[in-house]
């Protein structure tokens, strides 16, 4: 599912030996293959009047929230609701009654800080190399300028996902041509296609693990592939 990120199978195999232990390797094994199964030959079938049709926004469409959800699995933290977690704060430092809204606001934006799954998402993606991140920058426009920060690409792609799952409203923007779409009052241009992004994706979980376990990559030239150090 990955090995097209390195220069060659043995760059792959040999990135895979340096996980340090079992349990890394079989996180990284579970990442990969359920992208392989979810994303890459997961294809959502129409079989509407027995088509047996692949339809490229509907399959996508359950892709991107493939690709976010295999990004949240990869939290460190065990996911705590915001109304727990203010009453373990309130336990260490004394933090009830809250005393106004502001605190509240406050106390929201740390509890994100933690468990917010759109800083997770922002975090893994800041992973990716500066080439990646500046491709995914460029290839979205709000009122005819790209956004300047990964931070913001993400969490205009975060908000497809979200629109996708809790309001059932297709995420046709990722397609092999230019779309512009109206979201939140702004206009929006996206030029990205769906493998483009899974594309930054591969790249950035590799150097999620790359990261997290101090093993040292370098892009070659040629495709930017990944070869260890």
């Amino acid at each position: 599912a990955l090995e097209r990120c390195f220069v060659s199978q043995s760059e792959f195999d040999r990135f895979y030996s340096l996980l340090p232990d079992a349990d890394s390797k079989n996180i990284f094994l579970r990442v990969a293959s359920f992208y392989l199964l979810l994303v890459q030959k997961g294809d959502w079938v129409n079989q509407v009047n027995n088509q047996d049709a692949v339809t490229d926004y509907l399959t996508n469409s359950y892709k991107l929230v493939g690709v976010f959800a295999l990004i949240e699995s990869l939290a460190e933290r065990n996911h705590q609701d915001f109304y727990r977690w203010l009453c373990s704060q309130g336990k260490v430092s004394g933090a009830f009654p809250i005393e106004s809204v502001s605190v509240l606001e406050s106390l929201f934006t740390n509890y994100n800080h933690v468990y917010g799954a759109t800083n997770h998402c922002v975090a893994f993606f800041e992973r990716l190399p500066a080439e990646g991140q500046a491709e995914l920058m460029q290839a979205i426009q709000i009122r005819g300028k790209a956004v300047s920060t990964i931070r913001r690409a993400v969490k205009v792609l975060y908000g497809l996902r979200s629109r996708f799952a809790h309001e059932a409203e297709l995420p046709t923007q990722l397609y092999e041509r230019p779309i512009m779409s109206h979201l939140n009052g702004k206009v929006h241009l996206f030029n990205l296609s769906f493998l483009k992004f899974a594309e930054l994706f591969e790249q950035a979980l590799i150097m999620h693990f790359a990261v997290k376990h101090n093993i040292a990559l370098q892009r070659t030239a040629k495709n930017f592939a990944f070869v260890v150090r």
